[in-house]
Formats: C-alpha cells, structure tokens, sequence
C-alpha cells in the first residue's frame, strides 16, 4: 500500500481498452492478504468499524469518492432485481390429448403426501365425432370403456374415482375435415413455402413447396386440371383445378380465394 499511489477499478493504463465487464458492489482492502476461501465465507455486510479494513468504499457518492478515467464516466448505480423462483411444475392447461393427471409433478405429489389421499372425484367427457347417421365414430366404445377401466385401476390406489360421460357429435362434414396446426388460410399461395402448410391436403402449400414440371400455355384452362399448373403461379390452372365440373374440388382446389375450396 506504501508504494500504490494510483488505484485502478475495472481497468488499468494500457491503451489497448481493457477493462472489467461486469457489476461490482463495493471494494473493501485488507492490511493482510486473506484465502479465497477465508473470503466467501465473509457475509456481504462488511463490518467497516474492524480494525483491520485499510479501506472500504461502496458507490453511494461516486463523483466524490472515484475519478472518472479513460471515458470519463463515473461509476453508475445498478438495480438488480431479485429473480423469481422457478416453478417446478406451472399448473397450464395441458397439451392437447393430455390431462392433469399426466403430470409426473402431481403424481409424485400424491406419493410423497398421504394426506392428499383423501377421497376424490374427477368427472371427465370423452367428445366422438361419427358420421351423420352415428356410424364410423373416431372412437369405438369397446375402446372408450377399455381406456376407463384402466384409468380406473390406474388411480385406486391413490382413492381417486373416475366418471364418465361420452359426448357424441354426429356431422360427416367435419369428421373430414383435416387440421394443420398453425396453418392459416393466408399462408397457403402466398408465394413462399410455409413448412406448417406443406402436405398433399394443401396441395404443398398452394404450390409453393413444390418444384413443379413446366406449365405450358396450351394446359391452361383446357377443362383439366393439369397438376403442374396448380399453383399460385398459374391462378390454379386458370381456375380448372377448382371447377368441380372439371374435377373433385375436394383433392384439387387449393386456392384459398376459391368458394369451392
């Protein structure tokens, strides 16, 4: 300390901009050197009346306690805020085909706590989607009241009771129809290739997925649809490709704009 006439924080003299990245909370000099591991186990709060502290200087009054150097800025006072604790288990509405119950969290919940056995009830509703006379349902009813069963002796042992309702929804129309996750119908020929849309149901993204052979002139809108101009591109073979007395709307039209689509 004798011969430190100059005390340097966070960088030195070089002229090659070395300096220290990060956050300091305060600077505390000892008359005699201290282990590193002497040093975490110190509390954050320095006893600044120990008789053995040479110096100790927080940021309170940095303009007149530190000299800028170098850039010329003071050191700045930080408010760090304390993080949030990480919730093991957030109770969110579960993925699509999933239900509470599948939470390992919850489960080892109900192992770990015996008085969370007390008796309980948990009504749930299977929705099946049939054709409009009832047949063809998605779900046979041997296969509904098999998933019961085993749900049944799945939870007994932790005295949880199930019931069951089915709700059935009869219209063929929907059960024909297809979902793709996030594909909105303006993505589909929109002159680029949306992976989510791309699948034979959407003609590859309205044609954008696809590398197409060439669509002559002469195949456009020649009463065929002609599936190297069904494409954006070509307006969808001119509009062949969605005439249903051309062809089956249903496995060809693609054109988003289309009433027959």
């Amino acid at each position: 300390m004798r011969t430190c006439r100059t005390f340097f924080l966070g960088s030195n003299q070089s002229d090659q901009g070395q300096s220290f990245r990060g956050h300091i909370g305060g600077v505390v000099l000892w008359g005699y050197a201290r282990s590193h591991e002497d040093l975490l186990k110190r509390p954050l709060q320095i006893d600044k009346s120990e008789p053995v502290i040479a110096m100790w200087a927080d940021f309170s009054n940095v303009e007149e306690l530190w000299a800028p150097y170098k850039v010329g800025l003071h050191p700045t006072i930080i408010t760090t805020p304390v993080p949030e604790q990480e919730l093991v288990s957030s109770f969110l509405p579960p993925p699509c085909g999933l239900t509470p119950c599948d939470n390992t969290d919850i489960i080892l919940g109900y192992n770990n706590n015996w008085q969370l056995r007390a008796p309980k009830r948990i009504r749930y509703r299977i929705v099946n989607l049939s054709a409009d006379d009832g047949g063809n349902p998605t779900v046979s009813e041997a296969q509904i009241q098999l998933q019961h069963q085993a749900l049944i002796e799945a939870f007994r042992p932790y005295n949880i009771t199930l019931d069951l309702s089915v709700h059935t929804v009869k219209n063929s129309s929907l059960q024909q129809r297809f979902i793709l996750s996030n594909c909105r119908i303006g993505k589909i020929g929109n002159r680029q290739c949306d992976p989510e849309c791309d699948h034979p149901r959407t003609g590859h993204d309205g044609g954008d997925c696809l590398r197409l052979g060439p669509c002559y002139n002469w195949k456009r809108q020649d009463g065929v649809c002609n599936m190297e101009c069904n494409s954006i591109h070509y307006d969808y073979d001119d509009g062949d490709c969605c005439d249903p007395e051309v062809t089956d709307v249903l496995k060809t039209c693609f054109d988003p704009e289309s009433p027959d689509r």
